[in-house]
């Protein structure tokens, strides 16, 4: 017998991670961090990339973006997880309508395929919605202020919801307090529904400011401690007056008159205006008052 001498060799090989090059175009800049030794696990600040050598790929996802990639064979796996109603975007305007889609829902969060409409058993679960369609078309109600609406699509064994936003895109257009020069949702917080205390031109609190002026000014018309307040200095050469509170969303101009005559009121040339204080009162300062006297009030705009 003869013996033969076997020789065998093995080979190992040592992972070792890279630094991935930074790549951009003139539509793109992309930073990369740190790539495996198989070349195809990528991450960053800005992404994530998981792979494997050779020609199997995985999934790409941005953190905080609403964006998932499936990419070479791994991308064509997935699972259906049951049915999915989308609506582009999920809100519709009062009195207007809106398409709501279904498919099937697969495991990363999109739908695979959009089927029929008229397939689907369609039904609204909540909200002011008027009507869904057979199709899926929604129609809106009317509303004092945004407001969630939900809609069930049923399809076969599976059954899917769609939280909506119906948007209040018309101020002055509800119920009993349509056109009446106050905005819905301002009557709605402060006084309910069909209240005639909402009145415009009432005094609810007491406090010698009407409903509307305490809707310009942002204050609440059932709170007779909040006023609009305004405040003179004693002169020293020039005229600091306060008024408050004040807010960024509100444009306050100071007006003066000497003789108080209809159509004497006129912007104090030259106001000085210093920031709003930490207790939300605005100062304007009339830099040349005069000798004699002075009238003065704020004109204030929403």
């Amino acid at each position: 017998m003869r013996i033969v001498p076997f020789l065998f060799l093995t080979l190992f090989s040592v992972p070792v991670a890279g630094l991935a090059a930074s790549s951009s175009s003139t539509d793109y800049s992309v930073v990369a961090d740190v790539i495996d030794s198989g070349g195809a696990a990528a991450s960053s600040a800005d992404y994530s990339t998981q792979g494997s050598a050779g020609a199997v790929a995985g999934s790409s996802v941005t953190p905080g973006v609403s964006g998932f990639a499936r990419h070479g064979f791994l991308g064509q796996i997935y699972e259906r997880v049951g049915l999915g109603l989308v609506a582009m975007p999920a809100t519709v305007d009062e009195s207007g309508t809106r398409q709501v889609l279904g498919g099937d829902a697969i495991d990363d969060g999109t739908l695979l395929s959009v089927v029929p409409g008229g397939s689907i058993t369609w039904s609204i679960q909540s909200g002011p919605l008027t009507g869904i369609s057979a199709t899926g078309l929604v129609t809106a109600d009317v509303v004092a202020q945004d407001t969630p609406a939900t809609i069930q699509g049923t399809l076969g064994p599976d059954t899917a919801m769609l939280a909506m936003t119906v948007l209040d895109t018309i101020a002055d257009n509800f119920g009993s307090y349509a056109a009446d020069g106050l905005p819905d949702d301002f009557q709605v917080q402060f006084f309910g529904l069909d209240n005639p205390l909402a009145s415009p031109e009432l005094d609810v609190d007491g406090d010698g400011q009407t409903n509307y002026f305490e809707w310009v000014t942002g204050l609440s018309p059932v709170n007779g401690a909040a006023r609009f307040e305004t405040k003179l200095q004693v002169p020293d050469g020039q005229m600091p007056v306060t008024f408050g509170p004040c807010f960024p969303d509100r444009t306050y101009t100071l007006l003066y008159s000497d003789d108080l005559s209809v159509g004497s009121w006129q912007p104090v040339p030259g106001a000085i205006v210093l920031p709003i204080d930490t207790n939300s009162f605005c100062t304007v300062i009339d830099p040349s008052p005069g000798t004699d006297r002075r009238f003065y009030r704020v004109e204030v705009k929403r």
